[in-house]
């Protein structure tokens, strides 16, 4: 009775080790930031995010000691940067765009109502929210 479930857990555990080698690349584009590979294939940085909010940005850098990370996300993947050099060069960078994560971020932070919400959440909100930026993020990010 022990053997099929001993089986069965090894089992997983090399098809979980093949996912995480066929599905995670190896190394980022050499044009990208390293590569920092989840603990958990796939979901490993989308739960860490859940789990720590905005400490998982110190935990990352502590365990990485880079200035900016490629973090593979589902099929997908997300640069996080932690030097304020950096930062402040990616919200100078034209093709660089935070604006939709601002929309999402910005409307509970500053406990606005629904319709000023609503509005900042549309394009037309772009002038709001950089009026927003300006106000809310220190001048030494934005130059």
């Amino acid at each position: 009775t022990s053997f099929p479930l001993a089986a069965a857990a090894v089992a997983a555990v090399i098809l979980a080790i093949v996912i995480n080698t066929l599905a995670t690349p190896k190394r980022a584009d050499p044009r990208e930031p390293p590569l920092l590979k989840p603990t958990i294939p796939f979901i490993g940085h989308i739960i860490g995010l859940i789990r720590h909010q905005a400490d998982y940005h110190r935990i990352l850098h502590c365990k990485s000691k880079q200035p900016i990370v490629t973090l593979p996300m589902l099929n997908g993947k997300l640069y996080a940067i932690f030097d304020p050099s950096l930062i402040s060069a990616g919200l100078k960078n034209k093709h660089l765009s935070t604006k939709p994560q601002v929309r999402e971020a910005v409307a509970p932070l500053m406990q606005v109502t629904k319709s000023t919400a609503d509005l900042m959440r549309r394009e037309e909100g772009d002038e709001l929210q950089d009026r927003i930026m300006l106000y809310t993020i220190p001048t030494s990010f934005l130059g």
